[in-house]
């Protein structure tokens, strides 16, 4: 049977990073799964993900505003 990896993104927050690896851990052990959890590059991110030895990659990521010139920055 393959490899399924599955990707959880959350950041900016323990907020939303514990609801992630919450998720994530329910893997744990699975037999042919990996995961791994994209967050922002927020410092608190790494640090709770380490903590966590959680596996995780750091994604460049900016808030999504409503505003003409918020929304090209997000482009």
């Amino acid at each position: 049977m393959s490899l399924r990896t599955f990707l959880f993104a959350g950041g900016g927050t323990g907020g939303h990073i514990y609801p992630a690896l919450a998720i994530a851990e329910q893997f744990a052990g699975a037999p042919n799964v990996a995961w791994r959890v994209l967050c922002s590059p927020r410092p608190l991110d790494a640090e709770i993900l380490q903590e966590e030895q959680a596996s995780f990659s750091v994604i460049p990521a900016r808030p999504f505003g409503l505003s003409p010139k918020t929304l090209l920055r997000f482009l």
